[in-house]
């Protein structure tokens, strides 16, 4: 039985959590494009509070699927979204041991957004001590699917009672003593804040 996922940008912990926990995780290459969902964004925690960080993507028409959707670089988002990330983390934990292994994804310019989100998520993986394959199949090919995770886990459905996340157990973050605990954060968040003791934080949500 295969676990759908969609295409994600520094997916949220959850996402990570049920990945980690599936049976044969797997994202579908041709689903169509979903405009403000995870595939195009993340969320971290900065001193201003949340911030999201938005990958532009050049105008896909409807029904696009996820493989040919492509960047933007008309803004220098790669920039901005590095200099987001080093201004919340700088003092995190982990960040100095961590940041040269994402620091590579601010400057190589990709074409595909698929191709970057793919990048990033097999990078979290190898961090987290993942060992199985990153497999990429379509939907109509599949033999069977125990779960769909592509809309559920979804910035819109984080706020309902119902999410299976909807309660997230705490960990220390760098700007706690301002907001509390925010869940719902980026893997980035939980990386930079735990770093090895990340993978068994998952497992246990």
């Amino acid at each position: 039985m295969h676990t759908l996922f969609s295409s994600a940008y520094f997916p949220p912990v959850e996402y990570l959590s049920a990945w980690l926990q599936a049976k044969q995780p797997c994202i579908d290459p041709t689903e169509h494009y979903r405009k403000q969902s995870y595939r195009t964004r993340a969320v971290i925690l900065s001193g201003n509070g949340q911030l999201t960080l938005t990958v532009p993507v050049q105008h896909p028409a409807n029904h696009t699927p996820v493989k040919d959707v492509r960047l933007d670089y008309a803004t220098p988002w790669q920039r901005q979204h590095w200099r987001g990330i080093v201004s919340a983390y700088n003092n995190s934990p982990f960040f100095l041991f961590l940041q040269d292994f994402f620091y590579p994804f601010f400057e190589k310019r990709y074409t595909f957004l698929l191709d970057l989100n793919n990048d990033i998520l097999q990078k979290v993986l190898s961090l987290l001590g993942y060992q199985g394959e990153l497999l990429f199949q379509e939907e109509t090919v599949l033999p069977r699917q125990e779960h769909d995770f592509r809309q559920w886990i979804h910035p819109r459905m984080a706020v309902r009672d119902d999410y299976p996340w909807h309660t997230q157990p705490p960990y220390a973050q760098v700007f706690e003593d301002k907001f509390g605990f925010v869940p719902h954060l980026s893997v980035l968040d939980l990386l930079f804040n735990k770093g090895n003791e990340s993978a068994n934080y998952l497992m246990s949500m």
